[in-house]
C-alpha cells in the first residue's frame, strides 16, 4: 500500500507531466513519469502519458511496449487498447489494431473513438465501403465531430458518393465557417463555371481577416482549380502562385531526403524494363494506374474498380513504405 506522502507527491508530480505533455516536453515527461510509476505501478494514466511520448518522439516501438506492459495489470482498458492500436496503425501492423479495437467495441459497442479508428484502419486497407459504414455509424452518435465529418465526407468521396460528400461539407462550412478543408475537398469534385457561388464564397473567405492565413493555403489552390476549370489562367495562376508562396512559408525544416530516396528506388526498380518486350495476357492479375496529379487517374481508378470482378485498391503505400 502506498505510504500518504507517496500519494501526495504523485499527485503534485501529475499536474507537472500534464502540463509538460502539453508543452511538447516529451522527454522529461517520460523520465519524470517512469519515476512515479515505481512508486505506484497500477496507475494507467502513467502508461498513456510515456506511450503517447514515445509516439510523438517517432519511438513507436517503445510505445507498443508501454502500452502492452500497461496492459498485462489492465487487460480491457480502454485507453491503452486504443491508443496501442494507433501505434500498431502506424507501424502498419492493421490486423492487430483491428483486433484491439474490437476488444473495445465488444464491451461498449457506441464508443465514439473507438469507432472511428476502426473507420481509419478501414480506409487504411482500402476496405472503403466498410469504413463508410462505419464512419456512419460514428456520425449516428456525435455530428459535430469535425474531424469525423472531414472524414466522412472523403469517404463518401472515395465511393463516389458526391451528393452524400456535398452534404456533409455543407455541414462543416455551417459549424466551422472558419475552416476551410471543407472548400478544398468540394472543389476537387466540383466543376466551375464563371459566377459560381462556391467561388464567390472562397473569394469572400480570402478576405476574412478571422480566417488564419494558414487555413487560406486551402483556398488558393481551390481558387486556382476554379478558375482553371474556366480556362481563365491568368487567375488560376495568380491564386496557384500565392498558395505556394505560403505553403512554403510553412516548410521551415522541410527535408527532400524521403523524395529522393523514392526517386532513386523507382529508378532502381525499373533501370532494365523495356515496356516494349512486356509481356501482355488477356486478364491480368493485377492493373496499375499511374500518371500526375490532376491527370484523371482517380477517376479512371473508380470506373475500372466499379466492375463487380474488379477489387479498386486505391493509392497504396507499398512503394513509399518500402523505400527506407
Amino acid at each position: 500500500m502506498l505510504k500518504y506522502s507517496d500519494l501526495e507527491y504523485i499527485k503534485k508530480e501529475y499536474k507537472k507531466i500534464q502540463n509538460l505533455f502539453l508543452g511538447g516536453q516529451y522527454e522529461a515527461v517520460i523520465n519524470k513519469t517512469k519515476i512515479l510509476l515505481k512508486k505506484d505501478p497500477e496507475q494507467v494514466t502513467f502508461y498513456n502519458y510515456i506511450g503517447l511520448s514515445y509516439s510523438h518522439l517517432g519511438k513507436i516501438e517503445l510505445g507498443k511496449k508501454t502500452f502492452l506492459k500497461g496492459l498485462e495489470i489492465f487487460p480491457k482498458n480502454t485507453s491503452l487498447l486504443i491508443n496501442l492500436s494507433s501505434l500498431l496503425r502506424i507501424s502498419q501492423n492493421f490486423e492487430e489494431a483491428e483486433n484491439n479495437l474490437k476488444k473495445v467495441l465488444i464491451d461498449n459497442p457506441k464508443h465514439f473513438t473507438a469507432i472511428c479508428n476502426l473507420a481509419n484502419v478501414k480506409r487504411d486497407l482500402n476496405k472503403d465501403y466498410e469504413a463508410t459504414k462505419l464512419y456512419e455509424k460514428a456520425y449516428s452518435i456525435d455530428k459535430t465531430n469535425i474531424r469525423l465529418l472531414i472524414n466522412l465526407s472523403v469517404s463518401y468521396q472515395t465511393i463516389g458518393n458526391f451528393d452524400k460528400c456535398k452534404e456533409i461539407l455543407k455541414q462543416i462550412e455551417l459549424n466551422n465557417p472558419t475552416k476551410t478543408i471543407q472548400d478544398k475537398i468540394y472543389s476537387s469534385i466540383h466543376k466551375y463555371s464563371e459566377n459560381d457561388e462556391h467561388q464567390k464564397l472562397m473569394i469572400k473567405k480570402t478576405l476574412d481577416t478571422k480566417i488564419p492565413t494558414h487555413e487560406k493555403i486551402n483556398l488558393y489552390f481551390s481558387l486556382g482549380k476554379a478558375y482553371a476549370d474556366q480556362n481563365n489562367h491568368e487567375k488560376s495562376s495568380e491564386y496557384f502562385i500565392k498558395g505556394n508562396n505560403e505553403k512554403r512559408k510553412t516548410l521551415l525544416n522541410y527535408n527532400t531526403k524521403d523524395e529522393e530516396k523514392l526517386k532513386d528506388l523507382v529508378l532502381k526498380k525499373f533501370e532494365n524494363f523495356n515496356f516494349e518486350n512486356s509481356e501482355v495476357v488477356s486478364q491480368p492479375d493485377l492493373i496499375f494506374i499511374v500518371g500526375l496529379p490532376r491527370s484523371g487517374t482517380t477517376l479512371l481508378h473508380q470506373i475500372i474498380s466499379s466492375h463487380s470482378k474488379v477489387f479498386g485498391a486505391g493509392e497504396l503505400p507499398i512503394m513509399r513504405s518500402n523505400m527506407l
